[in-house]
Protein backbone atom coordinates (compact mmCIF):
# COMPACT_ATOMS: atom_id res chain seq x y z
CA UNK A 1 0.00 0.00 0.00
CA UNK A 2 1.75 3.08 -1.02
CA UNK A 3 0.61 6.25 0.79
CA UNK A 4 1.06 10.12 0.00
CA UNK A 5 3.56 12.19 2.19
CA UNK A 6 0.16 13.99 3.66
CA UNK A 7 -1.14 10.88 4.69
CA UNK A 8 2.06 9.31 6.33
CA UNK A 9 3.03 12.80 7.74
CA UNK A 10 -0.36 12.45 9.60
CA UNK A 11 0.50 9.27 10.87
CA UNK A 12 3.64 9.98 12.06
CA UNK A 13 2.70 10.98 15.55
CA UNK A 14 0.71 7.87 16.45
CA UNK A 15 3.27 6.49 14.90
CA UNK A 16 5.86 7.61 17.23
CA UNK A 17 3.58 7.25 20.06
CA UNK A 18 3.21 3.61 19.27
CA UNK A 19 -0.89 3.90 18.87
CA UNK A 20 -1.30 3.32 15.34
CA UNK A 21 -2.29 -0.19 13.84
CA UNK A 22 0.42 -3.01 12.54
CA UNK A 23 -1.27 -1.74 8.59
CA UNK A 24 -0.46 1.90 9.44
CA UNK A 25 3.07 1.35 11.02
CA UNK A 26 3.83 -1.05 7.80
CA UNK A 27 3.10 1.49 5.34
CA UNK A 28 4.59 4.19 7.84
CA UNK A 29 7.45 2.42 7.64
CA UNK A 30 8.11 1.39 4.00
CA UNK A 31 7.06 4.94 3.06
CA UNK A 32 10.26 6.11 5.42
CA UNK A 33 12.28 3.94 3.73
CA UNK A 34 12.52 5.50 0.20
CA UNK A 35 11.08 9.21 1.25
CA UNK A 36 14.03 11.34 2.71
CA UNK A 37 11.26 14.36 3.10
CA UNK A 38 9.35 12.69 5.73
CA UNK A 39 12.14 10.95 7.15
CA UNK A 40 13.80 14.37 8.13
CA UNK A 41 10.13 15.31 9.49
CA UNK A 42 10.16 12.32 11.58
CA UNK A 43 13.37 12.82 13.07
CA UNK A 44 12.50 16.04 13.80
CA UNK A 45 8.75 14.98 15.70
CA UNK A 46 10.42 12.07 17.57
CA UNK A 47 13.39 14.70 18.98
CA UNK A 48 12.80 14.71 23.00
CA UNK A 49 11.50 18.44 23.72
CA UNK A 50 14.05 20.93 25.46
CA UNK A 51 12.14 20.50 28.29
CA UNK A 52 12.37 16.96 28.85
CA UNK A 53 16.05 16.79 27.62
CA UNK A 54 17.20 18.83 30.25
CA UNK A 55 15.15 16.88 32.55
CA UNK A 56 17.25 13.77 31.78
CA UNK A 57 20.48 15.62 31.87
CA UNK A 58 20.00 17.15 35.33
CA UNK A 59 18.53 13.79 36.45
CA UNK A 60 22.38 12.08 37.58
CA UNK A 61 22.87 15.14 39.71
CA UNK A 62 19.97 14.91 42.14
CA UNK A 63 21.82 12.13 44.28
CA UNK A 64 24.62 14.96 44.36
CA UNK A 65 22.26 17.97 44.85
CA UNK A 66 20.17 16.38 48.33
CA UNK A 67 23.73 15.68 49.25
CA UNK A 68 24.98 19.36 49.26
CA UNK A 69 21.38 20.75 50.53
CA UNK A 70 21.83 18.17 53.46
CA UNK A 71 25.91 19.67 54.01
CA UNK A 72 24.46 22.93 53.81
CA UNK A 73 21.80 22.73 56.36
CA UNK A 74 24.74 20.71 58.89
CA UNK A 75 26.99 23.78 58.40
CA UNK A 76 24.28 26.06 59.27
CA UNK A 77 23.28 24.00 62.07
CA UNK A 78 26.61 23.57 63.34
CA UNK A 79 27.20 27.74 62.35
CA UNK A 80 24.32 28.09 64.47
CA UNK A 81 25.26 26.31 67.71
CA UNK A 82 28.90 28.07 67.64
CA UNK A 83 27.41 31.21 67.59
CA UNK A 84 25.27 30.20 70.54
CA UNK A 85 28.26 29.09 72.93
CA UNK A 86 30.03 32.02 71.69
CA UNK A 87 27.39 34.72 72.88
CA UNK A 88 27.23 32.84 75.71
CA UNK A 89 30.99 33.03 76.71
CA UNK A 90 30.76 36.92 75.83
CA UNK A 91 27.57 36.75 78.70
CA UNK A 92 29.80 35.36 81.07
CA UNK A 93 32.70 37.48 80.43
CA UNK A 94 31.17 40.63 81.08
CA UNK A 95 28.97 39.04 83.77
CA UNK A 96 32.21 38.05 85.49
CA UNK A 97 33.89 41.51 84.56
CA UNK A 98 30.76 43.15 86.12
CA UNK A 99 31.15 41.49 89.52
CA UNK A 100 34.81 41.22 89.59
CA UNK A 101 34.80 37.57 89.97
CA UNK A 102 37.75 36.45 92.03
CA UNK A 103 39.39 33.29 92.99
CA UNK A 104 41.16 31.96 96.34
CA UNK A 105 44.76 32.32 96.34
CA UNK A 106 46.81 29.41 98.06
CA UNK A 107 48.36 29.72 100.96
CA UNK A 108 51.95 29.30 99.25
CA UNK A 109 51.04 32.31 97.65
CA UNK A 110 50.93 34.02 101.43
CA UNK A 111 53.13 34.97 104.08
CA UNK A 112 51.95 36.12 107.48
CA UNK A 113 54.54 38.40 108.18
CA UNK A 114 54.06 38.92 111.30
CA UNK A 115 50.25 40.02 113.63
CA UNK A 116 51.27 43.02 116.21
CA UNK A 117 49.20 45.08 118.87
CA UNK A 118 49.02 49.07 117.97
CA UNK A 119 49.19 51.55 120.52
CA UNK A 120 45.68 51.92 120.32
CA UNK A 121 44.70 47.93 121.15
CA UNK A 122 44.10 47.46 117.43
CA UNK A 123 45.09 43.99 115.80
CA UNK A 124 47.40 44.59 112.36
CA UNK A 125 47.81 41.45 110.71
CA UNK A 126 50.83 41.68 108.37
CA UNK A 127 50.63 40.08 104.74
CA UNK A 128 53.30 39.48 102.06
CA UNK A 129 50.51 38.30 99.28
CA UNK A 130 52.48 37.27 95.55
CA UNK A 131 49.66 38.77 93.48
CA UNK A 132 50.05 42.44 92.98
CA UNK A 133 46.72 42.62 92.19
CA UNK A 134 44.96 40.50 94.94
CA UNK A 135 42.31 41.71 97.02
CA UNK A 136 41.31 40.46 100.65
CA UNK A 137 37.76 39.48 100.89
CA UNK A 138 36.65 39.01 104.67
CA UNK A 139 34.28 36.02 105.58
CA UNK A 140 32.47 35.28 108.59
CA UNK A 141 31.48 31.56 110.22
CA UNK A 142 28.60 30.87 111.42
CA UNK A 143 30.84 30.41 115.06
CA UNK A 144 31.81 34.09 114.70
CA UNK A 145 35.57 33.38 112.74
CA UNK A 146 36.77 35.90 110.41
CA UNK A 147 38.36 34.66 107.74
CA UNK A 148 40.86 36.99 105.61
CA UNK A 149 41.15 35.48 102.20
CA UNK A 150 43.72 36.65 99.54
CA UNK A 151 42.00 36.79 95.99
CA UNK A 152 43.10 36.84 92.71
CA UNK A 153 40.88 38.51 89.89
CA UNK A 154 40.47 36.10 87.14
CA UNK A 155 41.07 38.76 84.08
CA UNK A 156 44.23 40.02 85.96
CA UNK A 157 47.23 39.07 83.85
CA UNK A 158 51.00 39.87 83.37
CA UNK A 159 53.03 42.04 85.65
CA UNK A 160 50.06 42.12 87.95
CA UNK A 161 50.58 38.68 88.93
CA UNK A 162 53.89 38.47 88.64
CA UNK A 163 54.87 40.67 91.29
CA UNK A 164 53.93 40.63 94.93
CA UNK A 165 52.27 43.16 97.51
CA UNK A 166 52.32 43.96 101.42
CA UNK A 167 49.11 44.56 102.62
CA UNK A 168 48.21 45.32 106.17
CA UNK A 169 44.79 44.38 107.80
CA UNK A 170 43.83 46.35 110.59
CA UNK A 171 41.13 45.41 113.30
CA UNK A 172 39.80 46.18 116.47
CA UNK A 173 37.22 44.28 119.14
CA UNK A 174 34.29 46.63 120.29
CA UNK A 175 33.19 46.29 123.29
CA UNK A 176 30.05 44.69 124.28
CA UNK A 177 27.28 46.70 123.49
CA UNK A 178 28.83 49.00 121.23
CA UNK A 179 28.91 49.47 117.05
CA UNK A 180 31.89 52.01 117.18
CA UNK A 181 35.20 53.59 118.76
CA UNK A 182 36.59 57.04 117.70
CA UNK A 183 39.62 56.65 117.39
CA UNK A 184 40.52 53.30 116.44
CA UNK A 185 42.91 52.24 113.69
CA UNK A 186 41.45 49.46 110.91
CA UNK A 187 37.79 47.49 111.24
CA UNK A 188 35.95 47.52 114.31
CA UNK A 189 35.03 43.58 114.84
CA UNK A 190 31.99 42.75 117.40
CA UNK A 191 33.16 41.64 120.74
CA UNK A 192 32.06 37.93 120.14
CA UNK A 193 34.64 37.23 117.51
CA UNK A 194 36.10 33.86 118.48
CA UNK A 195 39.18 34.29 116.24
CA UNK A 196 41.12 35.55 112.99
CA UNK A 197 42.25 33.20 110.23
CA UNK A 198 44.30 33.60 106.96
CA UNK A 199 43.08 31.89 104.01
CA UNK A 200 40.16 30.27 103.09
CA UNK A 201 38.58 27.45 105.51
CA UNK A 202 39.72 24.55 104.87
CA UNK A 203 43.55 25.69 105.47
CA UNK A 204 43.24 28.56 106.79
CA UNK A 205 45.96 29.99 109.75
CA UNK A 206 45.28 31.04 112.89
CA UNK A 207 46.40 34.60 113.43
CA UNK A 208 44.14 35.87 116.63
CA UNK A 209 42.19 34.80 119.07
CA UNK A 210 40.73 36.71 122.22
CA UNK A 211 43.03 37.22 125.12
CA UNK A 212 46.23 36.31 123.19
CA UNK A 213 49.19 38.49 123.62
CA UNK A 214 50.51 40.30 120.90
CA UNK A 215 54.12 42.08 120.58
CA UNK A 216 54.02 45.84 119.62
CA UNK A 217 53.81 47.34 116.67
CA UNK A 218 57.30 49.38 116.16
CA UNK A 219 56.78 53.01 115.18
CA UNK A 220 57.49 52.39 111.90
CA UNK A 221 54.48 50.26 111.20
CA UNK A 222 52.60 52.58 113.39
CA UNK A 223 53.80 55.63 111.11
CA UNK A 224 53.02 53.51 107.82
CA UNK A 225 49.41 52.28 108.91
CA UNK A 226 48.42 55.60 109.97
CA UNK A 227 49.24 56.91 106.61
CA UNK A 228 47.67 54.35 104.88
CA UNK A 229 44.43 54.35 106.71
CA UNK A 230 44.42 58.28 106.64
CA UNK A 231 45.22 59.32 110.22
Amino acid sequence: MTLSCVVIEDLLPAYCDGTCTAESRAAVEEHLADCPRCRRFYTALSRPLPLEASREAAAPLHPVEKQWNKKKRVDLFRGGIAMLFLGVAVFLVLVALQLNVSLPLSQEDIVINQVTELSDGSINVDLWVDDAAHSISYQWSEDHVLYLIPQRSIFAFGDDISEGRQSNETFYVLPKGETEAEGKLGIPLPSDVKAIYVGPEKDAVLVWQPGQELPPASPEVEQRIQAEKGF
